[in-house]
């Protein structure tokens, strides 16, 4: 008499098909909340912390119009490659401080003109490097030392901020 091998393999197909009808099930009973809040207590300031508004003369103002027009410091300037910032951000920067360019742009500035204010504000930073390496060092900008370069780009720098106004 033969024995009947029993059937060892298991059908992996039904596994799917029963986690997806679990994974189903429990999504419809559970309750999402849709508001958390977590309450965070922030610690106190240092005392040697200075706040209140920044001095006007660390900001630099620019409002950049659809018509390819930029109002810099109350000026108005027309947006061209030849465009030089290099006296208004020395100005912002003389502090030795962090200074702040402020670009405003209206809704329909175009964003080939928002570039070129960039690549102006990049080129105009160049040169304000090398006016103040040749005026302290008598000496091009990357021929200096690396020291020396860190200390120039320590006394130019700004952060920029950029918003959109109606």
């Amino acid at each position: 008499m033969r024995k009947r091998r029993l059937n060892h393999e298991t059908d992996t197909g039904l596994f799917a098909d029963v986690s997806f009808l679990l994974l189903i099930f429990f999504m419809m009973v559970t309750t999402f909340h849709k508001t958390y809040r977590l309450d965070m207590r922030l610690p106190p300031l240092p005392e040697n912390t200075r706040s209140g508004n920044m001095p006007k003369d660390r900001i630099l103002k620019i409002y950049l119009n659809g018509d390819s027009a930029l109002l810099i410091d109350e000026e108005v300037v027309p947006l061209d490659a030849g465009l030089d910032m290099s006296a208004a951000l020395d100005k912002i920067t003389r502090h030795g401080t962090k200074g702040i360019v402020s670009i405003s742009m209206m809704p329909t500035s175009k964003y080939a003109d928002y570039i070129l204010l960039i690549d102006g504000l990049k080129r105009s930073k160049k040169t304000l490097m090398n006016q103040k390496a040749k005026a302290i060092y008598d000496a091009d900008f990357h021929s200096l030392k690396a020291d020396q370069q860190a200390a120039i780009r320590d006394q130019i720098k700004f952060s920029i901020s950029e918003k959109e106004i109606q």
